[in-house]
């Protein structure tokens, strides 16, 4: 593993990166809500599409308050979800059955091998310390031919390549944007859907069967989206050159990816 800086590593054999921020507990960013809601419908519909018939079990990882959940419901999944936020078990309801623990750990058991038929990552595998072993777990809770799922930022797409030749150069607010740098809950590991690939199909029973593009930007709630986390002259700065790469994101390199592996039928 090579310095990059800032605390970050990468792998120069794979271009894995990761960093040593101290993993943390955090809700989500504010404005992502109108983008996380059209990301988890084309999700969900890959699932669906490869899982059949309704009322199959799901597993969401990383919860938060419920909206992946209550999607998955509304299209005749019996979801259930695993948030480490304190309190999550209060919000825990027919509605947003969301428990408290962490994962990988919770559930744990024989009787939860091979119980779920989806399990779902969606951008939470990027902030776990261990993802290896998380997805280890994972394969290990779904049965024979589910799938597991996985909403996360690649490292191959262009604002994150552009955000570090910035970085390069001493600017380094996107850097640290696209880090989450300084947030209760940064991003500890940055995969592409090359290496992550390779890691899961070396070290899991999963092979892949889904790999598509997903909106990294939308312009409902991206100045909240920004706003949030700079003073004002840099939100004003990153918006504006947002929003004027905007209409070419369509035809490079995507900065959020679908994911979808199956566990192999016995």
């Amino acid at each position: 593993m090579a310095d990059v800086g800032r605390q970050i590593r990468r792998c120069a054999a794979c271009g894995f990166l990761t960093a040593s921020f101290d993993p943390g507990i955090g809700r989500g960013i504010e404005g992502l809500r109108p983008l996380n809601a059209e990301n988890n419908r084309v999700a969900l519909d890959e699932i669906r599409r490869h899982l059949g018939a309704p009322g199959k079990r799901l597993l969401d990882i990383g919860s938060g308050d419920g909206d992946f959940l209550r999607a998955a419901a509304a299209r005749g999944f019996d979801a259930a979800g695993v948030e480490p936020a304190p309190g999550a078990d209060a919000d825990a309801r027919k509605d947003n059955p969301v428990h408290c623990g962490r994962f990988p750990g919770y559930p744990q058991g024989e009787h939860h091998r091979g119980a779920y038929d989806a399990i779902t990552f969606n951008h939470t595998f990027e902030h776990l310390p261990d993802p290896l072993a998380a997805a280890a777990a994972a394969s290990r809770l779904l049965r024979a031919g589910g799938v597991a799922a996985f909403q996360l930022p690649s490292s191959s797409g262009f604002l994150f390549r552009l955000a570090g030749r910035l970085a390069g150069l001493g600017i380094v607010a996107p850097w640290d944007m696209l880090w989450q740098r300084g947030l209760p809950s940064p991003h500890v590991t940055y995969f592409n859907p090359d290496n992550l690939r390779r890691l899961l199909m070396r070290e899991t029973e999963l092979r892949p069967v889904v790999r598509r593009r997903l909106k990294s930007i939308r312009a409902a709630g991206l100045w909240r989206r920004i706003r949030c986390r700079y003073p004002l002259p840099t939100a004003v700065a990153l918006f504006v050159s947002t929003l004027a790469a905007y209409p070419l994101l369509s035809l490079l390199p995507p900065d959020f990816v679908l994911l979808v592996y199956a566990k192999a039928r016995q």
